[in-house]
Parts: C-alpha cells; structure tokens; sequence
C-alpha cells in the first residue's frame, strides 16, 4: 500500500483522518461497514469485520478521526499505544463515534 507522503519525511504524515480517507475512499481497499455511528450500536456490526480489519474513533468533540485501531477479532482491537493489546473496541473513552472498515 502506498499512502502519500505530504510531509516530505521519509515516513510522511500516517494521521487518523488521512488512513482512513485513504483506505476508504481514495484507494478503496476498503469497505465502510458502519460510518460514524455510536459505539453501542457498533457491537450488532463486529461479526462483519475480520481480523486485520480497522476501527477509526470519532472523538466526541468532532473535529475529525483522532485514532485508528487494528481488529484482532472476538471484539478486541490492538494498536501500538500502552496498554492496548486485546483491549475491547469501544475503547477508547473520549471516542463516542466509529467507523468499521473492512479490508477488501
């Protein structure tokens, strides 16, 4: 996959918001199974994804994608924050939207 570097770094900028603008729209590798959509509703979706499969969270004040997870299946996310591995997708507090995107 090859996301575009605007920063000029070799590495470029990898955000929340450009993954999943890229992912899902520019590159369509993926397919948005629910958009923006509380997280208690999320769980009647999670049998849709597989693992390898992304959750972006919306955070509350909804300015835009503030994370990006990796589904690891039965529920559980992993991401390369502290703490993170196996943890329950609604996670994390301060996120009151997802978006479940599934890797085509």
């Amino acid at each position: 996959m090859n996301i575009p570097n605007e920063s000029g770094l070799a590495l470029g900028i990898l955000s929340a918001p450009v993954l999943v603008y890229y992912l899902a729209k520019k590159s369509r590798l993926a397919v948005k199974i629910l958009e923006k959509a509380p997280k208690q509703d999320a769980w009647g979706y999670i049998d849709n994804l597989a693992p390898g499969d992304v959750i972006a969270y919306f955070p509350t004040d909804g300015k835009d994608y503030g994370h990006t997870a990796f589904y690891i299946g039965d529920g559980r996310v992993a991401c390369h924050s502290i703490c993170r591995w196996g943890e329950d997708f609604d996670q994390p507090a301060g996120s009151s939207l997802v978006t479940l995107l599934h890797i085509v």
